[in-house]
């Protein structure tokens, strides 16, 4: 387990190397140094263990401590790039995890709100983002408000009832990360409430 690097390039050099890194090491999170080009995916190589240890480990917004697999770390970088996202400027570290891998639109905090969500503007779009999902949740229409239709991020799929949230796919947390080991989220059908 080490300190999330700020350079991309360490970072890929560490998780061929299967490492699992820390993004509460070090705060704030913010920018991140570049890469030199979008790389492709994947991004890493995924163990063959279903469960099998964590990529990356950050904390929720209750403090407690959520565990990724490579699967979401790749899956993530994927509804990045099919979002057209570049960077993102606000400092939380599950809105701003794939700055400098994409060159695409750049996101800024936007006036509006969803309580227990991060909404970033970026170009006009309203992006969502949740601790406990790696990337971004959804994305609404540049035209639309937080209360209108949302379109999942790739590989996500997103359950509302009224200010209620579920969503499940592979960039979803595996499970809160204590005394060393995963206890997996404790969701229905593999849905994970957000909101």
């Amino acid at each position: 387990m080490a300190q999330c690097p700020r350079a991309w390039s360490e970072r890929l050099e560490g998780w061929r190397d299967h490492l699992c890194y820390r993004v509460d090491w070090f705060l704030p999170y913010g920018i991140v140094a570049p890469a030199a080009q979008s790389p492709r995916l994947p991004l890493v190589d995924e163990p063959l263990v279903a469960l099998g240890p964590p990529a990356l480990i950050g904390p929720s917004r209750t403090g407690r401590l959520l565990a990724f697999s490579f699967q979401a770390v790749n899956a993530g970088y994927y509804a990045w790039q099919q979002l057209g996202l570049g960077t993102m400027f606000y400092e939380a570290w599950h809105v701003s995890f794939y700055n400098g891998l994409s060159f695409g639109t750049p996101g800024f905090r936007a006036p509006v709100g969803f309580s227990g969500l991060d909404v970033m503007d970026a170009g006009g779009d309203l992006v969502l983002f949740h601790p406990g999902v790696l990337g971004p949740l959804a994305r609404i229409d540049a035209k639309g408000h937080v209360d209108d239709e949302w379109e999942a991020a790739p590989g996500l799929d997103i359950r509302r009832q009224g200010q209620a949230v579920w969503v499940r796919g592979v960039q979803v947390a595996d499970g809160f990360w204590e005394g060393g080991v995963i206890q997996p989220l404790r969701a229905e059908e593999g849905w994970f409430r957000v909101v």
